[in-house]
């Protein structure tokens, strides 16, 4: 009887181990992946002042005035650990004003606003929806910026924005990053959805996540 008791014992005790085991791995993951998410929109924040000091001869632009508040919002957002949303439509919002500017310079029309481009959000705003096959993850109407969306209708592969995971290199979307993709393309459900191919179906509800 006292070696059954053992057994039983020694049973809980694994049992137990192999639960603490997985929630901490699960916590650990968790917090590997919001890391990524902070990382992503950190840089996003710091391209759009990159881009804004390639603007200085266009200060008494309006457009570049209303750059210039996005980045502050953004900024001060991220220093404030606010909602992942609240950074991105910030910089979103910067990005569209800051190809406005350059519309207005070189005497172009002015980009309409549309949500950023897929394959890296740091190229700005998209112009326009191009069909491209996701290796391993189906063929996609995805947002482009024009010089992707020339790219793949060359037959070549669209500039893809990398990150590092579990020691690879890969695109930024594989990486466990459902809410960035959340904070920047909620309303594009075919962008959306490449975030979840290896990870959850989509849904299409607010993540509300802080940094």
């Amino acid at each position: 009887m006292v070696w059954l008791y053992l057994a039983l014992g020694g049973a809980v005790l694994v049992v137990a181990g192999w639960f603490l085991w997985a929630r901490h791995a699960a916590a650990r993951a968790a917090a590997d992946a919001m890391k990524r998410v902070h990382d992503l929109v950190t840089e996003d924040v710091a391209h759009l002042g990159a881009e804004l000091e390639t603007l200085t001869g266009a200060k008494a632009d309006p457009h570049y005035t209303q750059a210039r508040r996005a980045y502050d919002l953004a900024r001060t957002a991220l220093e404030r650990s606010q909602e992942i949303e609240t950074v991105a439509e910030a910089v979103a919002e910067g990005n569209y004003e800051v190809a406005r500017v350059r519309a207005r310079r070189d005497g172009r029309r002015l980009p309409e606003e549309r949500v950023p481009c897929f394959f890296d959000p740091r190229h700005g705003p998209s112009t326009v929806d191009v069909v491209w096959t996701q290796p391993g993850g189906g063929t996609r109407r995805l947002p482009a910026c024009t010089g992707d969306a020339d790219r793949i209708n060359a037959g070549a592969e669209p500039s893809i924005r990398k990150v590092e995971y579990d020691g690879s290199q890969v695109p930024y979307w594989e990486a466990g990053t459902r809410a960035y993709g959340q904070a920047y393309f909620a309303d594009h459900e075919q962008a959306l959805a490449a975030f979840g191919t290896a990870q959850r179906p989509v849904q299409q509800q607010k993540t509300g996540r802080a940094l």
